[in-house]
């Protein structure tokens, strides 16, 4: 199966488009995550509360087809953002 937006082949996600799909504070929370941040810092580094960080990993996941946080970084990682 191939990507409809860039071509590329896939396996679960597409990593070369999806991550341009996540918002500006999705970005800042899934480069929190590569840090090794959990929801609780995140949320005290953004100055959000940990429920909104949970809602906006859930949104970026979904948004990207990643199954779990760690795709998420991986999205980063294929990305070299």
């Amino acid at each position: 199966m191939k990507c409809k937006v860039c071509g590329s082949q896939l396996k679960v996600f597409c990593p070369v488009c999806s991550i341009t799909k996540v918002s500006d504070t999705q970005l800042k929370i899934i480069k929190l995550i590569a840090k090794g941040y959990i929801n609780a810092e995140i949320a005290k580094e953004l100055n959000r509360s940990e429920q909104t960080v949970k809602n906006h990993v859930s949104s970026a996941l979904a948004k990207t087809g990643a199954r779990n946080r760690v795709q998420l970084t991986l999205l980063l990682v294929e990305k070299k953002i």
